[in-house]
């Protein structure tokens, strides 16, 4: 069974040799996955059991982390035929209330934190209305300013959720279905203010 053991361990090297070639995660992964079963069975056969004990661990871990991937992209595929329920964040955020006519927020007010509408309606400078369920502020979020590029006014007795720009950011880098929802939010928000720009000429 040796002859087996030089064939393998070229076939892992080679494998992780590739690995460095490609740009796709989940092609790394398949890569990186075959590299530790060939070493694995390499180092078994050679009797190197830790070695085999090791490879299989990260074969395993790969091996999970490709289911991960690939749920991934279907739940985004999901999301972008059926949207996202944005009501999860709930449990993320933080309650605030505003006073009808009262200011959310003012334009070149600090862009730090990110609004979900629980009840009532705000209207912001621009002449969009968000209702309960409806998100503001994001878009701030991500600009380079770091300021509100307009203001928002409570039109009713307003209850919302907030989430700080920190937690934004960080779920944004840990839920991809999250940031693939901000990132619709925000593209259908430019296509809007688009279209009232064209209609107000």
């Amino acid at each position: 069974m040796d002859a087996y053991v030089f064939p393998l361990s070229l076939a892992a090297a080679a494998a992780l040799g590739l690995a460095g070639f490609t740009r796709n995660m989940l092609a790394i992964r398949l890569v990186i996955a075959a590299a530790a079963l060939a070493g694995g069975i390499a180092a078994w056969i050679a009797g190197q059991n830790l070695v085999a004990v090791l490879c299989l661990a990260a074969f395993i871990v790969n091996a999970y982390r490709i289911f991960e991937i690939h749920n991934t992209s279907r739940r985004i595929r999901h999301i972008r035929h059926y949207g996202y329920d944005i009501a999860d964040l709930r449990k993320y955020m933080k309650p605030m209330s505003v006073k009808a006519n009262h200011m959310v927020f003012e334009k070149g007010d600090p862009a730090d934190l990110l609004y979900l509408v629980d009840s009532g309606i705000i209207e912001v400078e621009n002449g969009a209305r968000v209702e309960k369920n409806g998100l503001l502020g994001e878009t701030g979020l991500f600009t380079k300013s770091g300021t509100r590029s307009m203001g928002a006014r409570a039109l009713t007795d307003v209850h919302l959720g907030t989430l700080d720009a920190e937690e934004v950011g960080r779920l944004c880098l840990n839920d991809p279905e999250f940031a693939y929802a901000i990132a619709q939010i925000m593209a259908r928000r430019m296509a809007d203010n688009q279209r009232r720009y064209e209609e107000g000429r």
